[in-house]
This record gives structure tokens, C-alpha cells and sequence, in this order.
């Protein structure tokens, strides 16, 4: 597996495409992971034998499917082991590069706006109810006096708002 680009040949290293390679390199953990809970699944790790004590093949595991795994995992380790010599190449050579340049790594690839990452937060759980007393609702409360106090209508009518007229608004 190659991860050299035509940008190397000018001389040209990038924030980004480190960004792009350690991303990569991400997938493959994630890939390494699933194949290892195939073999996990299998209750056989790397380097048991596949043949029970007589040399015949084990019975109680997927033979196929582990043998697969196996390959596919030893595969994924050594193009991720290439991916981070890649990565650390590069790196060497961006700090190099700023070095020379007399320039910060956060003012190179200006390029890279906030835009080109953007995240889609979404929320995984949705609160219809905090009591009183609990954790949940001492931390709103404290984070709500915390950032409002100057403001203590607008508190009001925050506090107001997410807790919907509890009791402890009428003390």
C-alpha cells in the first residue's frame, strides 16, 4: 500500500493530508477491531491452533471465518504500521518545513477553514424529565448561575423554561 502523493514531490507538506492519513489509519483500527471480535466471538485469539490435539480441525470455531480474520488482521497491522511511518515522516517534515519558514504550525495551511471539518452533533438521548436533588439538576442549575448571574431575568427565564414551573421554582 502506497500513501505517497504527487504534493511530495514539490516538496510540499500539508496539515491536511497528515489529517487524511491519520484518519485512514483510524479505519484500519476500526477494522482491526471488528475482525478481532470475530475472533473473540470464536473464543481463539491470534495464535491458537486451529486443529484439535488428534490434527484434526477444531470443531468448535469457524475455522474459515477465523483463518480469514487472522489474515485479514496480520494484513491491516502492517499497513497500519506503514500508515504511521508515513505519518511520522511527515510530520518531521512539516515541523521542518515551519522551522525554516520561521512560521507557527497554526498559521500554515490557512487553507484548512472550519468548514472542511465540520461535525454533525446530534443528540443521542433526548432528558423529558430531572428531578430534584439529582446530579443532573444540580449541574444544570450550577452551570446556568455560572454563566447568567450578571443576567438574572434571563436566568430566570432559563431555569424557568427547562425545568417547566418545577416546585423548586415556587420556594
Amino acid at each position: 500500500m502506497s500513501f505517497s502523493t504527487g504534493s511530495e514531490a514539490s516538496g510540499e507538506v500539508s496539515r491536511v493530508r497528515i489529517l487524511e492519513l491519520m484518519t485512514s489509519r483510524g479505519i484500519i483500527d476500526e477494522e482491526i477491531a471488528a475482525l478481532g471480535g470475530i475472533l473473540a466471538s470464536n473464543q481463539i485469539g491470534m495464535t491458537e491452533p486451529l486443529t484439535d490435539a488428534d490434527g484434526y480441525p477444531r470443531n468448535d470455531i469457524d475455522i474459515y471465518q477465523v483463518r480469514h480474520a487472522r489474515h485479514r488482521i496480520i494484513c491491516l497491522q502492517n499497513d497500519r504500521k506503514n500508515l504511521t511511518k508515513e505519518i511520522e515522516r511527515r510530520l518531521v517534515l512539516l515541523h521542518e518545513e515551519s522551522k525554516e519558514s520561521g512560521m507557527r504550525l497554526e498559521d500554515m495551511d490557512t487553507e484548512m477553514t472550519q468548514r472542511d471539518y465540520q461535525f454533525t452533533l446530534s443528540p443521542i438521548a433526548r432528558v423529558n424529565l430531572v428531578s430534584e436533588g439529582s446530579p443532573a439538576f444540580q449541574a444544570v442549575c450550577t452551570i446556568m448561575v455560572e454563566k447568567y448571574s450578571q443576567h438574572t431575568e434571563f436566568l430566570m427565564a432559563l431555569i424557568h423554561t427547562f425545568f417547566r414551573e418545577s416546585e423548586w421554582m415556587t420556594r
